[in-house]
C-alpha cells in the first residue's frame, strides 16, 4: 500500500535548488497580517465576497525572487477578490496600495516565508492582505488522494529530530495501552530516493461486552529512525498526502 504512495512522487525533482515548493493548502494562499482587521461586519462580508475594488495602479512585476517564479499584481488582485459568490451586501472595500513584500505560508515543511503581494486598504480597515506571489512553475503538483482500502491510518503532521532521520508522528485515537478501552500502534514505514511513507497501525483491544468505551481522541505520539537523513524528500501518508513536517 505504501508502495504506491512512493510511486505518485517517484517525479519529484528532490535534488532541485531550490526545493519546488509543495503547498498542502495550494499555490492561492492569503493570509492576513496580525494587525488587519475590518471596521464593520458590512466589510468582513465584503472581504468575503470578494467585493473589493483594484488599487489606483499596479506594479510590475520581476520574473522571479528569492529564486522562485512570480505571478503578476493583476493576477495576485484577482486571487484577493475571487469571491464566495455571495452578494449580502453593497459595501465595497476600496485597495489603495500593492506592494511585493513577504509574508508566512504553510508548506510540508512548516511555516515559509515566501514572496508575497501585499494589499492594504483603506475606509478604515487596518494591516493588510497577502497574497502568495509564487507561481505554479515553482510549485510541485500534489498527486490526487489515492483510493484504497487499507489497514493503515494517517496521520497530518510529524516532527523531524535534529539528527534529521528520527521523525515524531503525531495521531490521535484511543488511548495508547493494554487496557479494554484503549488500542496498540505502530508504524509502517517505506522510503525512497523522493519521499518517506508511513502509516499508522491501530489495533484496538477487545472491549467486554459489558463494557462501553467512551469516543476519545487522545493524542498519541509514534518514533521511527530512517536509515538515511531525509533531506529534501517528501513525508506522506498512506493517501500519498504530503504531510507537515517541522524541526525539533
Amino acid at each position: 500500500m505504501l508502495q504506491g504512495a512512493l510511486t505518485a512522487w517517484v517525479n519529484f525533482p528532490v535534488n532541485a535548488s531550490p526545493r519546488p515548493l509543495v503547498l498542502p493548502d495550494g499555490d492561492d494562499q492569503i493570509v492576513g497580517s496580525a494587525s488587519f482587521g475590518v471596521s464593520s461586519n458590512d466589510q468582513k462580508l465584503a472581504f468575503g465576497e470578494g467585493a473589493i475594488d483594484p488599487p489606483p495602479t499596479l506594479p510590475s512585476t520581476p520574473t522571479e525572487a528569492d529564486g522562485y517564479r512570480l505571478i503578476t499584481a493583476g493576477q495576485a488582485f484577482r486571487e484577493l477578490s475571487a469571491g464566495n459568490g455571495q452578494s449580502l451586501t453593497a459595501t465595497r472595500i476600496q485597495t489603495t496600495s500593492v506592494t511585493l513584500g513577504a509574508a508566512s505560508f504553510d508548506s510540508d515543511r512548516g511555516p515559509l516565508q515566501l514572496p508575497a503581494w501585499v494589499f492594504t486598504f483603506g475606509g478604515g480597515v487596518t494591516g493588510s492582505q497577502a497574497v502568495l506571489a509564487v507561481a505554479p512553475a515553482s510549485t510541485y503538483p500534489i498527486p490526487a488522494p489515492l483510493i484504497t482500502q487499507s489497514r493503515l491510518s494517517m496521520f497530518y503532521q510529524a516532527e523531524l529530530g535534529s539528527d534529521q532521520r528520527t521523525l515524531t508522528v503525531d495521531t490521535g485515537g484511543a488511548p495508547s495501552g493494554s487496557g479494554p478501552c484503549d488500542a496498540r500502534y505502530s508504524l509502517e514505514v517505506a522510503s525512497s530516493d523522493t519521499a518517506v511513507a508511513i502509516g499508522v497501525v491501530v489495533q484496538p483491544n477487545p472491549a467486554p461486552s459489558d463494557q462501553a468505551c467512551p469516543a476519545l481522541a487522545v493524542l498519541t505520539q509514534l518514533t521511527t529512525v530512517l536509515a538515511a537523513p531525509l533531506g529534501a524528500r517528501v513525508v506522506i501518508n498512506v493517501q500519498a498526502q504530503p504531510v507537515d513536517v517541522t524541526e525539533s
